[in-house]
């Protein structure tokens, strides 16, 4: 009796230890990644503002190509069970609300340099916020790893797809 009161103590204990240490992480995640590419900007906004678009250039954190399929009645695309919707469109940004295991919010940026060769730059960030829970919080820490490799390889891809127009 005495050893299961220990063992049911030190539990306690170790999880509101575990869930003080992980509070002071912070609540959003906030990955970010920008390339450079030679092209108009037309043909950015044709690839990116478009979600049907995105499977020619879109790949999943395993660095395949992502299987898609896309609700043109409800302007949705699914990513293996993510569903996309367009929230947000202006001439240099795009918006886009993603829900699924993790609800997030992913923005892509168009920053156009007015330089004589053509050169834009496109940044995409994901947000996601973060519930309380320590286990939560913790994996936290590897998003900016497993979601950067995945949107350098598809900013890389779609660089590929739009330079060679």
């Amino acid at each position: 009796m005495r050893l299961l009161k220990l063992a049911v103590i030190s539990v306690i204990v170790i999880f509101v230890i575990v869930t003080a240490i992980t509070s002071l992480l912070p609540s959003n995640v906030l990955v970010s990644r920008a390339i450079d590419v030679r092209t108009h900007t037309g043909n950015i906004r044709e690839q990116v503002f478009h979600l049907d678009k995105w499977p020619g250039w879109f790949t999943d954190a395993g660095g395949t190509p992502a299987k898609a399929s896309f609700d043109s009645a409800n302007n949705t695309l699914d990513m293996a069970g993510t569903k996309i919707t367009a929230e947000h469109a202006t001439d240099s940004s795009y918006v886009t609300a993603w829900k699924g295991k993790a609800d997030m919010q992913s923005t892509f940026h168009i920053i156009d340099h007015h330089l004589p060769d053509s050169v834009i730059t496109i940044q995409w960030q994901v947000e996601q916020k973060i519930k309380w829970y320590p286990w939560e919080k913790l994996a936290s820490i590897t998003k900016d790893e497993i979601w950067g490799g995945a949107m350098e390889k598809s900013l890389g891809n779609l660089k590929a797809l739009l330079e060679a127009r």
